[in-house]
């Protein structure tokens, strides 16, 4: 009876079939190995590759994509103003607190864009332009008559009575001459306290009337050591004008010299060396507070960490911001770092001694002890100017409690930016001030003399910036969707591989077993 008779293989084809088995373990085996790590090599290095293609190209050099965006902003930020009408000017003067109502938004298209670039060996000088442009559908009424409190004049009250203090040694003495000169003109020129204007002259620029015959007729005061320059800040006032946005439109600004990021682009990327060609300024009292240091927010280092620091050199303030991560966030659906102004940065200085060098009132120290302002008279000349954020969010009740008539809230005047970290860019953005006058009472000074000591809010602003669809599509699929996809397809292959590998590993020793097994336990038939 032959073997296919009988039931029994053919030894031929078993030895075939056992071959075609040992042959697909083994081919198991390898493709499983080679592609496990393959795999988990891809995966491994993946987050290193990325790193080192991102700051190859975040750098501020001619062909680079960084380069495009930092010289034109890609986007138009959008920049809405609110000024404060005062519906009590006459109680206040007679010595009862403010009130005000907002009037607004004013809302502008913000463009900028970078021109005079002098490049060096890792630093780059440039003035930038600032173009504004009204969105008359989104604003109100830009003509309607309002009370503002007048900067020129609390300015010129401030800067007599501390110019005084400072320069005089018997103040009360002369107070009466010097005041009634100051009142005198004043009056010729029908300046007061308060004034009647409309939100463009405010935000765009008014010229100063008094500022032409102001040097003439206070020169008398030489006499008692008072200069004209030592009343009214003549250089801060370009064209003698006033306005909050006067001298920034259409108009360089600069020069500033940063850093490209051909050398430490994690530490340096964007940082500002010098500004008006200062590296050191001279607005503030001797120490860190003068140094010129920071980005200008619209980018940062790449593979920023949570507990990094970020710096913003405020230009329009003449100092830096430090701003800290507050929480994991998101903006249409890209991920990101929420950041807000540190809160070490609006405390006063007996809480926070790195703040005393910008408190420039040497005789009158109790004027920054406020939580949530910042006093920026240093950088207009002794004017006095105070930052807080709207509507007195965060502020001492010795601040927010003399005002009637604010209501601050998180939600709509909250600072933040919200960064995709690795990239160091801005998505989302709501940046946020209120710019304030302080006025207190002054003895024989016209319309000072019953007021009482307040930060009387003159405008806030709020620059916004969101991507637009063409970028978060360009970001979210690129940056976030790419780069996860890409690491998932590495892993599915790693564990496919491996999974191969310890598949053909695992039929091997199952094999070996099994033959093992039928070794030892079979026996061999008996003869007949």
């Amino acid at each position: 009876m032959s073997n296919v008779e009988s039931g029994a293989k053919d030894p031929k084809a078993e030895s075939n079939e056992l071959d075609s088995k040992s042959g697909f373990r083994q081919r198991l085996i390898k493709f499983g190995a080679i592609a496990g790590i393959l795999g988990t090599l891809l995966a491994a290095l993946q987050p290193w590759a990325i790193e080192k293609l991102t700051l190859s190209q975040t750098k501020i050099i001619d062909g680079m994509p960084t380069y495009k965006i930092w010289k034109t902003t890609p986007i138009p930020l959008i920049s809405s103003h609110y000024v404060f009408n005062v519906t009590n000017p006459i109680e206040f003067i007679q010595g009862e607190k403010i009130r005000v109502n907002q009037v607004g938004p004013f809302v502008m298209e913000q463009w900028r864009h970078k021109t005079d670039i002098e490049w060096n060996d890792d630093t780059v000088k440039y003035n930038e332009w600032k173009e504004f442009k009204e969105i008359p559908e989104r604003s109100a009424d830009w003509d309607q008559e309002i009370t503002v409190i007048n900067p020129i004049v609390a300015t010129t009250g401030a800067m007599i009575r501390d110019k005084l203090s400072a320069l005089i040694p018997v103040p009360m003495a002369f107070s009466p001459f010097v005041y009634g000169i100051t009142s005198v003109l004043l009056m010729l020129h029908s300046e007061g306290i308060f004034i009647r204007s409309t939100p463009r002259k405010i935000l765009m620029g008014y010229p100063v009337n008094l500022l032409d015959t102001a040097e003439t007729m206070l020169r008398p005061l030489s006499i008692a050591g008072v200069k004209p320059s030592d009343i009214i800040p003549f250089d801060d006032l370009p064209n003698n004008s006033f306005g909050i946005l006067n001298g920034k439109n259409h108009t360089p600004i600069g020069p500033w010299e940063v850093y490209t990021g051909v050398n430490k682009v994690k530490q340096k990327y964007t940082d500002t060396i010098s500004f008006k060609n200062q590296g050191i300024m001279k607005k503030w009292l001797p120490g860190e507070c003068n140094r010129v240091h920071g980005t200008d927010g619209l980018q940062f280092q790449p593979f920023i960490e949570r507990n990094t620091r970020l710096t913003v050199f405020a230009a329009d303030m003449c100092r830096k911001l430090t701003l800290a991560y507050t929480r994991d966030d998101e903006f249409r659906g890209i991920p990101a770092f929420r950041y807000e102004i540190a809160p070490e940065e609006w405390e006063p200085p007996s809480q926070n001694p790195d703040n005393a060098c910008y408190c420039v009132h040497k005789n009158r120290p109790d004027r920054c002890e406020f939580k949530g302002m910042l006093d920026v008279a240093g950088c207009f000349g002794g004017s006095p100017f105070v930052i807080t954020m709207p509507h007195f969010l965060g502020t001492s009740s010795g601040l927010s409690n003399r005002v009637i008539g604010l209501s601050p809230d998180p939600e709509k005047h909250l600072f933040y930016l919200k960064i995709k970290p690795d990239i160091g860019f801005p998505i989302d953005a709501k940046v946020r001030l209120q710019f304030n006058v302080r006025v207190e009472q002054t003895p024989f000074l016209r319309g000072f003399s019953r007021i009482r000591d307040t930060v009387v809010p003159l405008a806030w602003f709020e620059d916004s910036a969101e991507l637009d669809d063409l970028l978060t599509n360009l970001i979210k699929y690129g940056l976030v969707y790419g780069p996860k996809t890409a690491s998932l397809s590495f892993y599915s292959i790693a564990i496919a591989g491996w999974a191969c590998f310890l598949t053909g590993v695992a039929s091997y020793i199952f094999r070996g077993f099994t033959t093992w097994i039928a070794e030892k336990f079979s026996f061999a038939p008996k003869s007949a």
